[in-house]
């Protein structure tokens, strides 16, 4: 789940991810680092990849996105069983559906912490559910 308050994604075993952790922390102390697999970016940019269990929710996609030391966000993603490199409405509806369920309000919802929105990429095929930190 996303926690309203924070911005942090919550995984099933209270683990929280959010605006804290640093790059350094995540690839020196994190038990998710082993289970993760690395992207590539742009200068400066660094992305982790890993499928893992929300405290609500069940499964989800994570990338988690580093500029330099900082997590600037994470992509969510539900898993998905439609046909490849197509950002299907109803894979969207979900998405924006468990936003609502999770933080009360459809997206896009602005916090102070951050901001939190669903997005369907008619490029690349995808639908995400993005948290951004401020």
């Amino acid at each position: 789940m996303i926690d309203g308050a924070t911005g942090e994604v919550v995984l099933r075993d209270g683990t929280r991810l959010g605006r804290d952790l640093t790059l350094d922390a995540f690839v020196w102390t994190s038990p998710l680092h082993k289970l993760a697999r690395r992207g590539e970016g742009a200068a400066g940019w660094t992305s982790w990849y890993v499928d893992l269990d929300l405290e609500k929710g069940g499964r989800f996609h994570l990338c988690l996105r580093f500029k330099d030391d900082l997590l600037e966000g994470i992509e969510l993603s539900l898993p998905w069983n439609g046909a490849p490199f197509v950002a299907d409405p109803m894979w969207k509806a979900a998405h924006d559906r468990w936003i609502e369920e999770v933080l009360g309000a459809a997206p896009p919802l602005v916090r102070p912490w951050g901001r939190v929105d669903s997005i369907a990429d008619a490029r690349s095929g995808g639908c995400l559910i993005l948290v951004k930190y401020r």
